[in-house]
C-alpha cells in the first residue's frame, strides 16, 4: 500500500467489516484476490467481526494478498504485544503485512472489556506513544521504554521481513488526529470525524463530506508528514448500475440521507460506471494513493479498478506541497 500510483489507478484494498454476509472470511479474501484487489484488511470491533490477528494469518496462508488490520483499537492492547504479533505475521506471510492503528472511537468496544473511554486528547497521546513503541520494537536491538502511558523492557524476538518495518497506517478524521497521523504514519488514512461515537451517525457524516475537505486533508497530511506518507481513504459505499438515478435513490433511502448528498460525497461513489470512475479519478487528482472498499462492495470496486486500469494515467494535482 505504501507505494504511490503506478500511473494507472490507486491501490485497491478490501475491508472485512459490517455489513458482513454468511460467506467465511477466507473465502471472501480468495474472492477479493480473484477480483484483482491488492490487499485484504480486517476491522477490530468486539461482537461484530472476527479477531484480526489469527484471521490475517489464515488469509495470508490462503492468498497472495497483502494483509492488515484496519484499524486496531489502540487502547485494547499493549503496543509491545501488537509489535510481536505483527512481526510474526510479517515473517509468516513473507513480508505482506500492514498495521493500521487508531485511537479508538466506538464506546461499545470499551464497554465490552470494562474500560473507561478516555477523552480524545489522552487517546491520541497514547496512540502517538504506541506507534513509536511499535516502531522501536521492530527496529531496535533492545527496547527500554518508560513513557507517559507505557513501559516496555525487552529484546525483540523477531525481525520483520519488510525493511525497515511493515507499513504503519494511522487514520485521521478530526484535525488533531489527522496531524498526529501525518507525523507518525507511513500511510495516512483520511476519513470523517465521528465525535458522537454512534455507528448510526456514519451514513450522514460520510454523506455530508465534500471533495474540498478531502483536498484540505490531503494537503495537511502531506505538509505535516515526516515520512512522505501515502494517502489512503476508506469509502463508505461503492455501487455501480447504469440506471444511475434509481441506484442513487435506493442508496439514499437505505441510509436515510438526501440523494444529492449521495451524488456529491467523495466517500459515497454511487452511479453509473462512468460516473463512479470519474469520482475515483477526482480522488486520484487530489492525491489519494489507495482506496479501501467494504467487502460488501467488492464487485463494484473491481469494476471500477478494471475501468481505471484501462484508462490513460490521470494528472495529479497534489503530488507535493
Amino acid at each position: 500500500m505504501v507505494s504511490t500510483l503506478e500511473g494507472r489507478a490507486p491501490k485497491f484494498g478490501v475491508l472485512f467489516a459490517p455489513p458482513i454476509g454468511p460467506e467465511p472470511v477466507v473465502e471472501v479474501a480468495k474472492r477479493a484476490e480473484a477480483l484483482g484487489f491488492d490487499a485484504f484488511y480486517v476491522a477490530d470491533h468486539f461482537n461484530e467481526v472476527i479477531s484480526p490477528v489469527p484471521t490475517l494469518a489464515a488469509v495470508a496462508t490462503c492468498t497472495s494478498l497483502r494483509v492488515g488490520a484496519y484499524m486496531l483499537a489502540n487502547d485494547l492492547r499493549h503496543p509491545a504485544l501488537v509489535a510481536r504479533d505483527f512481526a510474526a505475521l510479517d515473517v509468516l506471510s513473507e513480508g505482506r503485512v500492514e498495521l493500521g492503528m487508531g485511537a479508538g472511537w466506538w464506546p461499545a468496544d470499551y464497554r465490552a472489556v470494562g474500560l473507561d473511554m478516555d477523552r480524545p486528547g489522552n487517546r491520541i497521546s497514547r496512540l502517538r506513544e504506541a506507534v513509536e513503541l511499535v516502531r522501536a520494537c521492530w527496529t531496535a536491538q533492545e527496547v527500554n521504554h518508560r513513557g507517559e502511558w507505557y513501559r516496555a523492557h525487552l529484546n525483540p524476538m523477531f525481525r520483520t521481513v519488510q525493511r525497515p518495518h511493515p507499513p504503519i497506517i494511522v487514520g485521521g478524521g478530526g484535525p488533531k488526529l489527522l496531524r498526529a497521523a501525518a507525523e507518525l504514519a507511513d500511510v495516512v488514512s483520511i476519513g470523517i470525524s465521528l465525535a458522537s461515537g454512534r455507528r448510526a451517525d456514519m451514513p450522514a457524516s460520510n454523506a455530508a463530506a465534500t471533495f474540498e475537505e478531502v483536498e484540505r486533508k490531503v494537503r495537511t497530511a502531506r505538509r505535516e508528514s515526516r515520512r512522505s506518507a501515502a494517502i489512503d481513504m476508506l469509502l463508505f459505499r461503492v455501487a455501480v448500475d447504469e440506471r444511475s438515478s434509481e441506484l442513487v435513490d435506493s442508496v439514499a433511502a437505505a441510509h436515510a440521507i438526501p440523494p444529492e448528498q449521495v451524488m456529491a460525497s467523495p466517500y459515497m461513489q454511487v452511479g453509473s460506471l462512468d460516473e463512479v470512475v470519474a469520482g475515483f479519478e477526482r480522488l486520484v487528482r487530489l492525491g489519494v494513493d489507495s482506496v479501501v472498499v467494504r467487502s460488501s462492495d467488492m464487485e463494484a470496486g473491481a469494476q471500477v479498478k478494471e475501468a481505471l486500469m484501462a484508462k490513460p494515467p490521470p494528472v495529479r494535482a497534489c503530488s507535493s506541497v
